[in-house]
């Protein structure tokens, strides 16, 4: 799964005397804190003011969230006094971001193209050419309707949130050449989403090649299409603005005359500053490629946050849907950032 840079909101130029710093800001890729001059900066209810702000400010980061409480977009100015006062609204606003989780979607869970599977997908294919459909699904919901990923998946665990689109379209390509357009991560820094906390169209990295392992340093040519025999696993690296570097495996699960199905999960942690949002193998994609008759395609893709997430990662799907739309603008062969986008808020 791929991420959005941090909120604008720490580059500020410094506010009056009395303004104290964000701790977590400093770690933040240069990001503006003040100098320490104020005697507020070593209170201890404006310390744990700190640490609540910098939880949200991660909520920021991970979610594009775009309504925010006003320590996301605002330096903080405090007197003393008012320090446990702020305190409590901060805790309360982490509290509701924890409790009112906007996703909406069927309450039977998805359930992509595996071989064999009982029933048809979900969200199920449209119109050929047509809009994609989507869906996501909170880890709530799943559990209490006894949801279970498709053996396919080979997920483990509870989920935190699934989001997936599918959709059908036309293209005179091979599956070969489809098949570079999944593995093709050098490409990724052309490839663009809709951040919806910022309101604008941003890279899925910053930049990206692919590596020899999960220790890999040197950079390799994108994968050709005769290296993605079933069972193989291959590795690429992303950098992301705040995140950094990240390393992903790609494992073939099919690839058949018609057929292509990839499982993608990060291999090394992704974290903000000292926040780790996922653990490895945590935030994990499953891609499904399916020639029809003719030149017509099937493409499903499927993405989640799995239990070794931060709780943080889950309340927006926003931001799931669109990096998922991304990829399959680009296999399909449209501009990526082309309004409007699939979940425009």
């Amino acid at each position: 799964m791929r991420h959005s840079r941090f909120p604008t909101c720490l580059l500020r130029p410094p506010q009056p005397e009395r303004a104290f710093c964000l701790p977590i800001a400093r770690e933040i890729e240069g990001a503006y804190c003040c100098p320490s001059t104020s005697k507020l900066d070593s209170h201890p209810q404006v310390i744990s003011v700190q640490r609540a702000i910098g939880v949200l400010l991660v909520t920021c980061a991970v979610t594009d969230l775009s309504v925010l409480p006003a320590s996301c977009h605002s330096r903080v100015t405090v007197d003393e006094p008012q320090a446990p006062f702020l305190l409590a609204v901060l805790r309360a606003a982490l509290l509701s971001l924890c409790l009112v989780l906007p996703v909406g979607a069927a309450a039977a869970g998805p359930q992509p193209p595996c071989e064999g599977a009982i029933g048809p997908p979900s969200p199920a294919y449209g119109p050929l050419d047509g809009l994609p459909t989507s869906g996501a699904w909170r880890g709530a919901d799943l559990r209490r309707e006894g949801w279970q990923p498709p053996a396919c998946l080979g997920w483990q665990g509870d989920s935190r949130i699934i989001a997936a689109i599918a959709t059908r379209f036309h293209s005179p390509l091979s599956l070969g050449a489809m098949a570079e357009r999944l593995t093709a991560v050098s490409s990724h820094p052309s490839i663009r989403f809709w951040a919806t906390g910022l309101q604008e169209w941003l890279p899925l990295a910053v930049d990206a090649w692919a590596v020899d392992g999960p220790n890999g340093r040197m950079r390799l040519s994108d994968p050709p299409r005769q290296a993605l025999m079933p069972g193989r696993e291959l590795y690429y690296t992303e950098v992301m603005e705040v995140i950094g570097r990240v390393v992903f495996r790609v494992r073939v699960l099919e690839h058949t005359r018609d057929r292509l199905v990839l499982l993608t999960e990060n291999v090394t942690p992704i974290r903000v500053a000292v926040v780790t949002l996922f653990e490895p193998g945590a935030l994990q994609v499953g891609s499904f490629l399916d020639h029809e008759e003719s030149d017509g395609w099937k493409l499903y893709e499927i993405t989640r946050a799995g239990a070794a997430s931060n709780f943080v990662v889950a309340g927006y799907p926003s931001s799931y849907l669109n990096r998922l739309d991304a990829m399959r603008r680009y296999i399909v062969g449209l501009p990526t950032d082309r309004d409007p986008p699939i979940a425009p808020q």
